[in-house]
């Protein structure tokens, strides 16, 4: 709870308490409950993924996060992209919260580490970004993520 209090307060000891209550949840099995009843934190764990380590468990949170996000959330604003995103650049775009190489989201979606370079780059270039987490924010922001 006050991981969620200092995120939204914009705290400087937000990402601390993140991880504090993160490594608790972990260590107690609570994963499913932070993300039942913390879905601020859970956002700004997606949103910010580089901040905090990378783990099994993190990743896990991350992904039940995303597709409870895709339940829920309303389509897509890709109509404010000059270009839209195509439907292999959202699938690879939706990998860089968990965290993983390039060649392990290679390997998860069964394509070349070229292939998955690519559509990153024109994804990088449609939204905008120029790092992963501002990719991470931009297509968040849109409602892609």
């Amino acid at each position: 709870m006050r991981a969620s209090i200092a995120i939204s307060q914009s705290s400087p000891r937000a990402r601390l308490l993140v991880r504090q209550a993160l490594a608790a949840a972990d260590r107690h099995g609570f994963l499913q409950t932070v993300l039942d009843t913390a879905p601020q934190l859970v956002d700004h764990v997606i949103a910010n993924s580089h901040l905090y380590p990378r783990t099994e468990q993190l990743r896990a949170l991350i992904s039940a996060g995303l597709k409870a996000r895709k339940l829920t959330a309303p389509a897509p604003r890709q109509s404010k992209l000059h270009d839209p995103l195509t439907a292999a650049e959202i699938r690879v775009l939706k990998k860089l919260p968990e965290q993983l190489s390039y060649v392990e989201m290679a390997s998860d979606l069964y394509v070349s580490l070229n292939t998955v370079k690519t559509h990153l780059r024109h994804a990088y270039t449609k939204l905008g970004a120029t790092s992963r987490s501002s990719a991470i924010k931009r297509a968040t922001l849109l409602g892609i993520l």
